[in-house]
């Protein structure tokens, strides 16, 4: 089981009170065979301190100025050796101990091009978590919503083919995975279990409207039609305007309440916790 080498990749800028719990997730695993890569944007708050602090348990490392999140994950691909590549941000931690090692197992049973398992979303205002799953993909041959992007291990091979559109700020991961949906030969295999946190935090609804807007140019761009049809007209209306308002956020948390639980985990070093 060994054999199978994952790249995993964080990008950070900046992130000095999240990025070591979201190493230390990455170091402690059970798996060996993992070759960890950081691609730090030029950080001037200390994150680059805590980078050197593990830096005999991390394969490759820079800081430099780079050209957004996107670019950063091409840099990151193109430095990857692996036979796997997996993004985890830097405010961002995997489930627990055995998560890889889990994956791995999953991989040697079918050898897919890309697995795509669920995440929790957490948010640290109150510590509570809510669980997200890519269901939508297999009901939609091009989804609007991209399956969470924390949750997905991709064959290198194939992300270093298709890579990142840089033009796109917040959705190149929607187009890369509409790409390889596009290519008609790439096997995905989905999976409703959990195998990363997610944070919330910084997410706001001129995000989410930013996201749509771009989402439905790369529709454009890939010739593809936008399934209007799919989805309530008034209620895109409604969460338009609520976004342009600034209050897309706070109603949807109103909204989505009972969906979230306590966060809990076993890791070493966790914010959400009190293990830092």
């Amino acid at each position: 089981m060994n054999s199978i080498k994952l790249t995993i990749v964080t990008v950070s800028y900046n992130a000095v009170n999240t990025i070591e719990q979201t190493i230390s997730s990455v170091v402690n695993q059970s798996y060996p065979n993992i070759e960890y890569i950081i691609i730090d944007g030029g950080s001037t708050d200390g994150t680059v301190d805590i980078i050197k602090k593990y830096k005999d348990k991390i394969a490759y490392w820079i800081s430099e100025p780079d050209g957004g999140i996107y670019d950063a994950m091409n840099k990151g691909v193109s430095a990857s050796t692996g036979d796997y590549v997996y993004f985890l941000g830097a405010d961002d931690a995997l489930l627990n101990m055995g998560t890889i090692e889990n994956v791995i197992s999953e991989i040697n049973q079918s050898h897919a091009d890309i697995y795509s398992y669920g995440v929790y979303l957490v948010r640290s205002c109150d510590n509570k978590q809510r669980y997200v799953g890519n269901e939508y993909a297999h009901k939609c041959a091009f989804p609007l919503r991209m399956v969470p992007h924390q949750g997905m291990f991709v064959k290198t091979i194939l992300a270093k083919n298709i890579g990142f559109d840089i033009k796109y700020r917040i959705a190149a991961d929607h187009k890369f995975f509409l790409c390889c949906k596009l290519k008609g030969d790439i096997k995905i295999i989905y999976s409703d279990k959990a195998v990363a946190f997610f944070s919330q935090d910084g997410m706001s609804g001129q995000q989410v409207l930013k996201n749509q807007q771009e989402v439905k140019s790369i529709f454009k761009e890939l010739s593809l039609e936008y399934p209007v049809n799919n989805s309530n007209f008034l209620v895109t209306l409604c969460k338009n305007f609520l976004c342009r308002l600034g209050l897309y956020s706070f109603i949807t948390n109103v909204c989505d309440e009972f969906g979230w639980q306590i966060h809990k985990c076993n890791n070493d070093k966790c914010r959400w916790c009190g293990r830092t």
